[in-house]
Order: C-alpha cells, then structure tokens, then sequence
C-alpha cells in the first residue's frame, strides 16, 4: 500500500493542530498517489474527518521549449506516464505539479491556515523521478 506513508505523514501533521475535523490536501496531476486513493485510505484511518481535494495542475518544461500541461499516457496505481505534448519526449523537467501538500487543517477548537505553519509537503523524495 504506497498511500500509507504518505496517509501517515498527514495523519501526524493534522493531529498535531489538535482535534481534526477537516483537512483540505492538495494534490498535483503527477503526484505518485491518485488523489482518490489517498482520499479512501485517510478515510480508512480518521473516517470522521472530511477530506478535501485541491487538485493541481502539473507544469513541465521541456527541451523542444515547451512549458505547460504534460500529457498524460498513462496512470496506474503508484505510476504516472507522461510525455511532453509537443515533441512527445518522455523526461520533461517538472517545474510543478508533482507534490502531495497538506493545505489546511481545521481542528475543532481553531482553524488553522497555512498562515500559521501547517502548509506541509508530505511527498517528500518521491515524485521527485520522472517515471519510477
């Protein structure tokens, strides 16, 4: 189950607000969990929690000069396969777009924005590789 670090990791950084009734998450097109299935497996853990999905659109920038939306060939459980959609070169340098980020977190005494420090990066090194 690849989502579980990640489940994880945002299960610790929301509890540490205090007592959590909802998290919005962003999560970019390349990121390496469908936002659905990082969804179903919080929900799994904390199923009284509302889960809110931000969905980021990803940003490449390729050789050919190409900036923008990838194309996206391919996504499977823990894989996204993409291409430039110019020159279909299949290693474009992501600029954006790739990351599972931990937004806000509201926690029944308080709300907390990333104002306050909670914006957190939980992808940590993976998505780092074009297409592990």
């Amino acid at each position: 189950m690849h989502e579980q670090a990640y489940v994880n990791k945002i299960i610790e950084v929301a509890k540490e607000q205090g007592d959590v009734v909802e998290v919005k998450i962003e999560v970019g097109d390349l990121a390496p969990v469908p936002a659905e299935h990082l969804v179903e497996a919080i929900k799994t853990v904390e199923a009284d929690w509302k889960v809110d999905i931000i969905e980021k659109r990803a940003t490449i920038t390729c050789d050919c000069g190409y900036e923008g939306n990838p194309l996206i060939t391919e996504r499977t459980h823990d894989t996204v396969i993409y291409e430039c959609p110019r020159c279909n070169n299949k290693m474009p340098e992501i600029i954006e777009g790739n990351d599972i980020i931990l937004k806000e977190v509201e926690v029944k005494e308080e709300y907390t924005e990333e104002a306050d420090g909670v914006e957190e990066d939980v992808s940590g090194d993976a998505g780092k590789n074009n297409q592990d």
